[in-house]
């Protein structure tokens, strides 16, 4: 009896020792009971493991889907009255259920001409009032200072960086071509010879073909990038300038500045399909939506922005906008589109839902460039006569307007011409 005692205890202590053993193993394998699996729905009505996402997957997913509140400005931080006063007090005013507010500015080169910036967030200004240097700079928007100043012969006019974001390409008004820069420290590339005075230009997808107008020479000339031929030489309409390639890279639209229309081109044959006149005085520049729905042209002469439909290639509506539309960009949520008004000193806010439109002045002489940044969240501005740069803020959802600082420098109304009846001129 004794011995079948003895025999149990050992068994069971064996058996207990088997089972504390598979107990810390099953532990390492398996999470804690306090944390379980987390379930989601995947429309099937099934519950299935939620998996773990990359972090910048989860950022850009963030950043595109908002699914924040938008924290509305109260009290001294917000005005209905958009003064230039009230603009200057960097105060925060509504348009289209947004908010958007000054953040800041600076002094750049001799008269600022046109302002881009690429996927990554940097920003470049063309100086066309210099011509041996400091003709493209780069700008360090957090700190609002220049870090990057090109070195050429000529005038830049505008540039448009490649959709890598590695190249900057900007036209060269006095010589003949467009100068590549690398936009890590704007040194120069290559040069690419075009026409006479090219002005604007568009990039292709893949990176490989410039569509360059030029302005005194009337004409295009369609550039490989990668050897530097000119593919195709093509006779536009008097001053062509704003270019723009639709998204599915089918077709070109080139303004036509002092024939008042736009030329439409076929990408494939290179040709003109069709030439849309519809009095646009001083066709100037072109922006087109995501979705390739809308062509929007800005028309210097008046205060107007055409809609050109691309399926039909009519014009299917004409907004009034500020005095004197230079540039035009549209926000990358294609909520709205922002033109720089010449002749007002101001921006215009159009809502592209119900074409409500807002014009507000800002500090500076002649606005001229535009572009919005790639997440919506910042405007650049530049001001010919005043030579500075405007950068505009957008309230994002989950923001506290509270806790958000202005920039680290502010921009002046101030007139850098010799005579103030310059910064007046209506007809520059």
């Amino acid at each position: 009896m004794r011995n079948l005692v003895m025999l149990t205890a050992v068994l069971l202590i064996g058996c207990s020792s088997s089972k504390s053993h598979a107990d810390q193993s099953k532990n390492k394998d398996t999470k804690p009971a306090n944390k379980p699996l987390t379930l989601a729905n995947n429309g099937s009505g099934k519950a299935t493991p939620k998996t773990k996402t990359p972090r910048v997957a989860e950022r850009v997913e963030k950043r595109e889907i908002p699914n924040k509140p938008l924290i509305k400005p109260t009290g001294k931080r917000f005005t209905k009255w958009t003064t230039l006063k009230n603009i200057q007090r960097n105060k925060w005013f509504e348009f289209a259920g947004q908010y958007y507010r000054l953040w800041g500015g600076r002094m750049v080169g001799s008269h600022p001409k046109g302002v881009s910036v690429t996927h990554d967030g940097k920003v470049f200004i063309t100086n066309v009032g210099y011509t041996k240097s400091k003709n493209v700079d780069r700008i360090n928007i957090a700190k609002l200072k220049i870090m990057y100043r090109a070195k050429f012969r000529g005038g830049a006019i505008e540039s448009v960086p490649s959709p890598d974001g590695k190249i900057l390409y900007a036209s060269n008004f006095h010589r003949k071509v467009v100068t590549a820069l690398y936009t890590k420290n704007l040194k120069i590339k290559r040069e690419y010879k075009v026409g006479n005075m090219p002005k604007h230009f568009a990039v292709s997808k893949d990176g490989k073909r410039l569509y360059v107008s030029n302005w005194e020479s009337n004409d295009m000339h369609v550039v490989n990038t990668v050897t530097g031929k000119i593919i195709k030489h093509l006779k536009l309409g008097l001053n062509p300038r704003g270019t723009v390639l639709l998204n599915d890279e089918s077709k070109l639209y080139v303004t036509n500045f002092k024939s008042r229309n736009v030329s439409v081109i076929d990408v494939k044959t290179l040709k003109i399909i069709k030439t849309i006149g519809q009095g646009c005085a001083a066709a100037r520049h072109a922006a087109v939506t995501d979705d390739d729905s809308m062509v929007l042209v800005t028309c210097y002469g008046t205060r107007h922005v055409l809609v050109i439909d691309p399926k039909t290639d009519k014009v299917v509506r004409k907004i009034k906008v500020g005095n004197g539309p230079k540039t035009i960009d549209i926000s990358k949520d294609q909520r709205f589109a922002y033109t720089a008004d010449y002749r007002g000193s101001s921006m215009t806010f159009i809502d592209l839902k119900t074409w409500k439109t807002k014009t507000v002045p800002l500090p500076t002489w002649k606005t001229s460039g535009i572009a919005v940044s790639h997440d919506d969240k910042w405007i650049y501005l530049t001001g010919w006569d005043s030579r500075n740069l405007v950068v505009m803020e957008r309230l994002m959802p989950g923001e506290d307007p509270k806790k958000l600082k202005r920039g680290p420098r502010q921009p002046k109304k101030t007139c850098h011409r010799k005579k103030i009846t310059y910064c007046r001129d209506r007809y520059p």
